[in-house]
């Protein structure tokens, strides 16, 4: 795929909030001081104990859901064990809920398409969505009072959440802390755990895009795994952990002087990954014997998926494999 097609279409990118970001360069020493900037400044936040109706106070509403992306999760909950919402950058609230309770609620309900009528009563969780963008989405309406009433049931129910605020303008991100904390809520403010490590001479595969089959993106995932297991953040393990891992190529290998791999953990979503790209078109205008740029994301465990429209627990990964050609292989993994 043309590296432009995947910037254009975004879908993909957002189809869940993402935990971690590694971005392998081979080669140059200098490009991860231009690759990965937009990532490094990103700002998010851990809000305790909030109840669902806060979330579509009309305040909260006009003030941070209409100016700009928000994008929030219940934070370190297990979806299938217990209650779990979201609030993504579409406007939408979305709520993962125990059957006997979404049956008590009058909130549109979505159901897998293959589920029959008759099948939904063996259920364990329902999923309930609000669309707060609807534009009679509004106080007085009554689509809006009848969604503040049903959600007024919930008032006992309370989630930590993971939230990221993206706002449009000069708006400081940290006003979404204020305003919560003058709802009486504790709230902290998180940043990105960022690392560099390079290692010399190492093999890497040979890559030709247009040629990948299903055995050489398996070792291509198998290689981009072991380079991750490689590298450790404490230099008191690194000998240890070098000197017990081999690395895995097929025979299109071929050695490189050094390899840099840059890794951002925090809370991003698809339009820090679509930064990365528009970056790397520069870069390899700029650096024209870098052999390939691969960004390797990795999901949040537990997590809504947005193309599959259900909530899921589990690994999952986007591998990017992008060539001086600015053609893009995309790689996806699940499980």
């Amino acid at each position: 795929m043309p590296l432009d097609t995947l910037i254009e279409n975004k879908t993909l990118l957002h189809n869940f909030p993402i935990f971690s970001v590694y971005v392998f360069i081979p080669e140059s020493k200098h490009v991860t001081e231009i690759l990965g900037e937009k990532l490094s400044k990103n700002i998010y936040f851990i809000i305790k104990e909030v109840s669902v109706v806060s979330l579509i106070e009309a305040s909260f509403i006009k003030e941070f859901i209409e100016v700009g992306s928000l994008y929030a999760f219940s934070y370190q909950a297990k979806v299938e064990e217990e209650n779990f919402i979201t609030l993504l950058p579409s406007g939408k609230l979305i709520l993962y809920l125990q059957n006997n309770i979404a049956e008590c609620l009058s909130l549109r309900k979505h159901y897998p398409p293959e589920l029959k009528k008759h099948e939904r009563r063996t259920l364990r969780f329902q999923t309930c969505i609000i669309d707060t963008k609807l534009p009679n989405f509004l106080p007085g309406q009554k689509l809006y009072d009848s969604t503040l009433n049903e959600l007024n049931k919930l008032k006992d129910f309370k989630f930590d959440l993971l939230l990221k605020w993206e706002p449009t303008g000069d708006i400081c991100p940290e006003s979404i802390r204020t305003y919560f904390e003058k709802q009486g809520y504790e709230c902290n403010t998180c940043e990105p755990n960022i690392y560099e490590n390079t290692k010399p001479s190492v093999s890497v595969p040979n890559l030709n895009l247009e040629e990948l089959d299903s055995i050489q993106i398996n070792d291509l995932i198998h290689w981009i795994g072991v380079q991750l297991c490689n590298i450790s953040f404490h230099p008191e393990k690194s000998d240890m952990l070098a000197n017990s891992s081999t690395t895995y190529l097929n025979e299109q290998s071929k050695h490189i002087n050094f390899l840099k791999i840059k890794s951002y953990e925090g809370f991003f979503d698809g339009d820090y990954i679509l930064s990365i790209l528009k970056e790397s078109r520069e870069v390899f205008k700029k650096y024209s014997n870098l052999p390939f740029i691969i960004v390797s994301i990795a999901g949040y465990l537990e997590s809504y998926f947005e193309l599959e429209k259900k909530f899921r627990s589990g690994d999952k990964s986007i591998f990017l494999v992008i060539s001086p050609q600015l053609q893009c292989c995309i790689i996806t993994y699940k499980k």
